[in-house]
């Protein structure tokens, strides 16, 4: 599974991870199914990464073991060169949305089923916008 990850220019992708909700009666807790982290290439540093794929990181803290899941949390760690300071966010993935055609290089898949291209997923983010 590739994803593509919102940054603003002055960040990059440091680490990500995969998880899961796991309830057990009235409890529930977070299963991690994989985690990487020191990004090997300018392509992943900008964002785009394949989940599982050994050469996207230097080191992979947990291998991915088997499929991934129907539904799935990506947990993204990034850096900010001008902050020299941390942060990231999260998105669900529902693997049960499929696009409407197949994607072409450069294409991606919304978590809504919206075919988006790079640029767009960027500019989701504001940047240094002010509201």
């Amino acid at each position: 599974m590739v994803i593509a990850y919102p940054l603003c220019p002055a960040d990059e992708v440091s680490g990500a991870e995969i998880t899961v909700r796991v309830r057990r009666g009235e409890t529930s807790s977070v299963k991690q199914l994989w985690k990487a982290r020191g990004a090997v290439s300018d392509e992943v540093k900008r964002g785009v990464f394949i989940v599982g794929k050994p050469d996207s990181f230097r080191q992979e803290g947990k291998l991915l073991a088997g499929a991934l899941p129907k539904g799935f949390s990506v947990e993204v760690e990034e850096l900010s060169r001008d902050e020299g300071s941390g942060g990231g966010r999260g998105e669900w993935i529902d693997l049960s949305v499929q696009p409407s055609r197949p994607l072409k290089a450069g294409e991606y898949l919304t978590s809504d089923g919206e075919i988006v291209s790079r640029q767009w997923v960027n500019d989701q983010l504001r940047c240094g916008k002010r509201p």
